[in-house]
């Protein structure tokens, strides 16, 4: 990861006064919010959370990033491959919310809140009919998240030292022009992920979604049905070392009079380029426990596949009836 930094050549009065400020600037947090963006720990796709197609059914309570792609591909038993897409993005940033610094951010309760809430955009092909497409909407908002790196201080004060190790004292023969040179702060970020799993504490989100079908694959009022309505809060708890344990409650509303609810719970290990998860579901529709495990490996910076395997009792009357659904997804955070 490089940042791109002006320094004076040839003004030494000026280079005394970088070397002499440039200490605690970071930490005093003046430099823009998005620098200290980390490519992990991104989460589920609200709208895939709405349609119920996630690798994961207990989600993680981690703070958003500001544009996620999602690619899916979805397999079930006996049936046809889906494929879908999903874009997660930050309403705030995208429409003109502006961070001054991360000194603000950490202040400013509702900014933070503002800053931590995702809108989703997903649609899949349908698993029954080769003419529909499946649509999904969500709103995913991070409460609290204590492996925040906005507020991380220690961030600050390690891209602080790589700054000044990177300044050269200028020879007399330097015009007085000012260069830009590209820094490698990727040792601070990858300092800060490690210190970071080792690090006790908790999240907590809320999220809302819709879903439905598009009939012919037309948008209009008529060709839409199956709406669905999805409402969930999740938990993560970090005991240190890479463990995390998650908790969920889902509510999914097709029709007010029969809702469904969803409770469960996961284990998860956390490493630098793989993390692995074990779950288990309660659905009050079946009356019955699903199970699933999901493994998520970094292929690139920025870039991850997620792949899970997990049991799923069909909507039909006969619950004895238990399938195994294959589940993958390419997910490229886009943010900077």
């Amino acid at each position: 990861m490089f940042s791109r930094f002006a320094f004076p050549k040839g003004n030494l009065p000026m280079l005394v006064a970088v070397l002499l400020l440039a200490p605690g600037l970071l930490a005093q947090s003046r430099e823009p919010a998005y620098k200290y963006i980390l490519d992990y720990d991104v989460p589920e796709s609200p709208a895939l959370v709405a349609l119920g197609v996630t690798p994961a059914k207990v989600l993680r309570g981690s703070a958003a990033k500001p544009v996620v792609l999602n690619l899916l591909n979805q397999v079930g038993f006996a049936k046809r491959v889906q494929n879908g897409v999903a874009v997660d993005f930050s309403p705030y940033f995208t429409f003109g919310g502006r961070l001054r610094s991360i000194e603000e951010y950490r202040t400013d309760g509702w900014k933070r809140l503002a800053a931590n809430s995702q809108l989703s955009i997903a649609t899949i092909q349908s698993e029954e009919e080769t003419n529909a497409l499946l649509f999904g909407l969500g709103l995913r908002t991070t409460l609290f998240d204590s492996h925040d790196l906005l507020q991380d201080k220690e961030l600050g004060e390690d891209i602080d030292e790589i700054l000044l190790g990177s300044i050269e004292a200028p020879t007399p023969a330097e015009t007085g022009d000012v260069d830009e040179i590209e820094v490698d702060v990727t040792p601070a970020y990858e300092k800060a992920r490690n210190r970071l799993l080792k690090k006790t504490g908790s999240a907590l989100a809320v999220g809302y979604g819709a879903s439905g079908r598009l009939k012919s694959s037309i948008a209009n009022t008529d060709s839409i049905d199956n709406v669905k309505h999805t409402a969930w809060l999740s938990f993560k708890y970090s005991f240190g070392g890479g463990t995390d344990f998650l908790s969920i409650y889902q509510g999914q509303y097709a029709t007010p009079s029969h809702p469904e609810h969803r409770f469960g719970i996961a284990i998860r290990k956390n490493g630098t380029t793989l993390n692995v998860a074990g779950e288990i579901v309660y659905t009050s529709r079946t009356k019955r426990f699903e199970i699933g495990a999901n493994l998520e490996v970094r292929l690139l910076n920025r870039i991850g596949a997620v792949v899970s395997l997990s049991s799923e009792q069909p909507s039909t009357t006969n619950h004895s009836l238990i399938k195994m659904k294959l589940n993958t997804i390419i997910r490229w955070n886009l943010s900077q």
